[in-house]
């Protein structure tokens, strides 16, 4: 289907760009089936991916999935076609700036300038493909791990970024305003947890 359609369509038709995603996400759920889902001994709260074979998963496995994810957002980024939101990064960045005490955990920079151009509802479901993924890769690393704190975050911007694009161009009831919500709750109980 995907060599069809940028035969036919074009790479960055949305069609196409909502097939590689698929494809991506298909790679993720593959991999991810090879996991379970275990919980601390002694907190319950605190859960993890392992892998049932570690030698049958390769970290390439995980690569090529987020590839396709990555890809996809970035085309649906570049060639926005359709309804489209304003753009209001830099207006609420204003806002962001402000220090708190305290030490925390500062996301790297390069995944909200990099999603900053989700204004369409091609590229808010890009972006919640590619959140569902890393929220998952995320688990299967320990708690404290930076690499956990780094996808977590990253995931976190990216369904703020596709509720947003969602909020304002679905009715309010839509499954997929929905689905992006739930997925961000998801992220924030584990978040606090």
């Amino acid at each position: 289907a995907y060599a069809i359609r940028v035969a036919e369509l074009g790479a960055e038709h949305p069609h196409t760009i909502a097939t590689r995603s698929a494809i991506g996400s298909t790679l993720a759920a593959q991999v991810l089936y090879q996991h379970k889902m275990v919980k601390g001994s002694n907190d319950s709260s605190k859960k993890q991916y392992v892998a049932l074979d570690s030698k049958g998963i390769t970290q390439q496995q995980w690569r090529a999935a987020e590839e396709h994810l990555r890809a996809s957002l970035q085309m649906a980024i570049e060639n926005p076609r359709g309804k489209q939101i304003q753009n209001n990064s830099q207006s609420n960045r204003k806002g962001k700036n402000k220090k708190k005490k305290g030490k925390q955990f500062k996301p790297p920079q390069k995944s909200t300038k990099d999603s900053d151009g989700v204004t369409t509802l091609t590229a808010a479901s890009a972006a919640q493909n590619l959140a569902v993924f890393l929220k998952s890769l995320a688990m299967t690393f320990d708690e404290e791990s930076k690499p956990r704190k780094e996808h977590i975050y990253e995931a976190k911007d990216l369904y703020e970024k596709a509720q947003a694009v969602r909020s304002q161009l679905l009715p309010h009831d839509h499954p997929d305003l929905y689905a992006t919500k739930y997925s961000l709750a998801e992220l924030l109980d584990v978040l606090a947890a």
